[in-house]
């Protein structure tokens, strides 16, 4: 195994439900399945993290809304974990699994720009890890005065101070 994990943030069935705009995610969704073919073919971890929503919440824990989305594929060795805030690393394990698997660099993408992205990036950083951020295979929502593509264009712009940042083409595992 490589010292590199594949971190997948909030793939989740609700961000892609008929009401739901999240910015080119078609585009988005065929980068992290590129990224995810290229760490299983350099036999990279991958991790799943899904977020715990309300009770009320599309992506409560247990709803279809709250279930990985079809493009990650499971399988044995994967690592899955649940969070309740956008830092992936706040009162969960994961640090510790990482560590335990001798994990040194991990390339993050998924949902939310300017939420899990961003404050996952920072904290794996601050941690004392490698991050490369697939510029294409992160993606949000249109907000009230800026359109996801400039959501998208500024993290990538700014997120180079915590990590480098790739196409998904050109991330090695």
């Amino acid at each position: 195994m490589t010292q590199t994990a594949l971190v997948l943030l909030d793939v989740q069935v609700n961000l892609f439900a008929p009401e739901a705009t999240v910015h080119a995610s078609e585009r988005v969704l065929a980068a992290i399945e590129t990224l995810i073919n290229a760490a299983r073919a350099n036999n990279a971890a991958v991790v799943y993290v899904q977020h715990n929503g309300g009770p009320d919440d599309p992506d409560a824990p247990g709803s279809p809304g709250w279930q990985l989305h079809e493009v990650c594929t499971l399988q044995a060795g994967d690592l899955v974990l649940q969070k309740e805030t956008p830092n992936a690393f706040l009162h969960t394990d994961l640090a510790e699994m990482l560590r335990q698997r001798e994990i040194k660099q991990l390339v993050l993408a998924g949902f939310q720009t300017e939420l899990c992205i961003d404050t996952t990036c920072r904290a794996a950083w601050s941690r004392g890890f490698r991050v490369s951020l697939a510029a294409d295979a992160h993606s949000t929502f249109d907000g009230e005065t800026l359109k996801a593509a400039q959501i998208i264009a500024h993290h990538n712009s700014v997120l180079r101070n915590f990590a480098r940042v790739y196409s998904s083409y050109n991330i090695k595992f």
